[in-house]
Formats: C-alpha cells, structure tokens, sequence
C-alpha cells in the first residue's frame, strides 16, 4: 500500500482519491495552484456575488456517486436543480452544490492536508521516491507514491519519461469561454437558456439555492466559437459575449454590476482515454479525472475513486 502520497490537483477526481486513501490510513497532501477547491466543478465568489462559472450541476448514473449526491444533500450542501423540476428531460436528476458547485468538491476533503495557491512544477523520481519541486522553488519529498489529478495536457509536461506520457496523448480536449456577468434588474428570460447560437448555454446563478439574491448569470460559449477566440484577451471576450447574448435572449440588457470571462483550456473532454484510471505500482505513480472515462462531474468521482482503492490495495 502507499502510504505517503502527493495528488496534483483538488479537483473532484483528486479529491475523491485522496478521500479513499486517507480512509486507508495513508498520509495525503494535495497540491492545488488555484485559491479553490473544485478544479472546473468550482465556484467564483467577487464582491458578494456569485458564479458557479464551469459545471453547472452534477448527475449521477452510479450507485457510489449518486450514494454521494445524497449524503451531500442530508448535510444540506446539495439540492436538485432547477427545484420545480423533479428530473431533467434524460430521466437524470441535476444537482447543485450549496452555496456554491465548489461544495460538491468539499465534501471529500476532511483529513487531507489540501495546499492551495500551491503549483507544482515538476517531479523527480528518485531511489527514495518522489519529490515535488514547486513554482516558489521549493521542494518537498519524498512520496512512495505520486497521482495526478490534472487535465492530461498538464499530467503530460509533469511526468517524466514514462509509458503513462504516450497513452495521455490521446485525450483530447474542447475549450470553453465563460461569461460571468450580474445585472441590476432581473432578466424576464427563463432560468436556463440553450439556443444553439454562439452561447451554447446561459444559467442564472442565484435560481440556484444558497445563492445571493443578485441577479447573475454564467454564459458558455460554444466549442467552435471557443476554439476560435481562445487567445483572446478575457476583458475582450467577456464584451463579446454579453452583446451575444443580449442578442441571443433578443432584448436590452439592463445595467451590468460584474463582468468577467474565464478561460476553460480543457474544458470538455471529447476523446477519453478508455480506462477508469492508470497505475504504475512499481513506479508509484497513479492518473485520474474525467479524461479518463468521460466529460462528466461523476466521471471525475468515478476515477479518483477507483484510483484511490486500487492504490490502498481494494482492487478496482
């Protein structure tokens, strides 16, 4: 069994395998780069407001993430969404966290230590195990095993030489802009709004319960729209994308308190990799997320999860 262990990424896929390892008794520290927990499943908090700016809400086809949803929802940091609807039209309930969808990511963090604004910018496979040299040039060490919890773009640039490097390469990736925008009226427009047009989606943020009572929305512009604008400068998208969708929702928008855009890089994943995970115990090394098995909150869960239980010796 590994008993110290480094994950690189506080992701839900990080999150859920650090959780089984802990449970396992092993010694966990979580590196995040970002001031947050929840990777694309997180939240974005500015003067009051807030912004669940990546996923939008969770579903679940299995019985272990489902199992989860509930106990989240007991503990009353999760409720279906939106509330006057029972089930979404593919018969999959949608859930959200509260107040914000980074919650979803919290629940899995107790007895972790988790580091955040923490980026790790290399790794050093030594006779004595792992090292972790970080962006602020220090280095920490050594793990008997290391996980990578990341998009496969990233995991790929801090591997060394390894087998893992050419089976990553096959995952690809759509990017995403998002809108983050708060109005000082309340838009007459339903809660969700898909057209189809250059915003694939628009949400409104406080329909969600334990939001503030401000009237934000979250807009996510479409792959090809995306692709075509990705190195453009964020306070230019975020102007393109609330003209397009005052357009989209063909009326006037009111007042505007916020506006911002973020940049997905790997926002959706479009060709996984096939297997829950990959584990190399001899080298001690271990690769999950949704690049793994599909572009869905619970994809993440599932592969950390089962990452997680292979590395302390409970099989797949």
């Amino acid at each position: 069994m590994s008993r110290h262990v480094a994950i690189i990424g506080a992701g839900i896929a990080g999150l859920a395998c650090g959780r089984r390892l802990t449970e396992a008794g092993c010694t966990v520290v979580i590196y995040e780069r970002n001031p947050g927990l929840g990777g694309r499943c997180g939240t974005c908090r500015i003067d009051g407001m807030v912004f669940d700016h990546g996923a939008q809400y969770a579903t679940a086809q299995s019985d272990a993430f489902r199992s989860y949803l509930m106990a989240a929802r007991e503990r009353d940091q999760a409720a279906r969404w939106p509330e006057e609807e029972h089930e979404r039209q593919d018969d999959r309930e949608a859930y959200v966290g509260i107040p914000g969808m980074s919650t979803l990511a919290g629940g899995l963090a107790p007895g972790a230590d988790v580091r955040l604004k923490t980026e790790v910018t290399s790794l050093l496979h030594t006779a004595k195990g792992w090292a972790v040299g970080l962006a602020n040039g220090d280095a920490e060490g050594c793990f008997s095993s290391v996980v990578l919890a990341v998009p496969a773009p990233r995991a790929i640039s801090l591997l060394p030489e390894h087998p893992f490097r050419q089976r990553l390469e096959t995952v690809r990736y759509a990017p995403c802009w998002a809108g983050l925008a708060a109005f000082g009226e309340a838009l007459e427009v339903p809660d969700i709004v898909e057209t189809g047009g250059p915003i694939q989606w628009a949400a409104r943020n406080n329909s969600k319960r334990g939001r503030p009572d401000v009237e934000c929305w979250v807009m996510h512009a479409s792959v090809p729209w995306s692709r075509d604008r990705l190195e453009e400068e964020e306070s230019v998208i975020a102007l393109e994308l609330l003209e397009t969708f005052g357009m989209q929702i063909g009326g006037t928008l009111p007042q505007t308190l916020h506006l911002s855009a973020h940049r997905w890089r790997h926002a959706r994943v479009e060709h996984p990799l096939g297997e829950d995970f990959l584990h190399d115990e001899e080298w001690g090394i271990g690769v999950c997320g949704d690049g793994c098995i599909g572009p869905r909150v619970e994809s993440a869960f599932l592969s950390g999860d089962a990452l997680g239980r292979a590395m302390a010796g409970g099989g797949r």
